[in-house]
């Protein structure tokens, strides 16, 4: 009982831990976010695009290279928020970036392996995914609490 009990409050602890650095982070990307439209830009060439699934999670998987501060870089940002979405979403992202196709892109100044293609977005995107990793972190919690009633 003792042992289920500590896990339970562990557990609980730590969907705390976790939904109190999504509101961090998420306060720091929307800095971020705010700050992209006057980031520099540069041409970036599509190297890799296709649809990720993980679970029912479909999200376009956006590649491309560019050059910024005299160095090749690589970055995966399709936006700053996630970027998740039914299906259709994803599929249209993907066909409306091949790979070899040339485009433009916004980079972080102060981290130029930060970049992105579109702007837009907002904190809520990363509240929603640390929250709901939370969520399902404290229904564990809950459950090993329940448990040990009964043990």
């Amino acid at each position: 009982m003792d042992v289920l009990l500590i896990a339970g409050v562990a557990v609980l602890a730590a969907a705390g831990l976790v939904m109190a650095l999504g509101i961090f982070y998420a306060l720091a990307m929307g800095a971020k976010i705010a700050k992209a439209p006057r980031w520099p830009r540069a041409v970036a060439t599509v190297t890799v695009s296709k649809v990720q699934t993980t679970g029912r999670l479909r999200s376009p998987l956006i590649e491309y290279r560019y050059r910024a501060g005299g160095q090749m870089r690589r970055c995966r940002n399709y936006r700053l928020t996630p970027s998740y979405g039914a299906g259709d979403e994803a599929n249209l992202i993907v066909q409306a970036h091949p790979v070899g196709r040339e485009l433009e892109i916004y980079y972080d100044p102060a981290m130029p392996n930060l970049a992105t293609i579109e702007l837009g977005g907002n904190t809520r995107d990363y509240l929603r995914l640390y929250g709901r990793a939370a969520l399902k972190i404290a229904l564990l919690g809950a459950s090993l609490l329940g448990a040990a009633k009964f043990f």
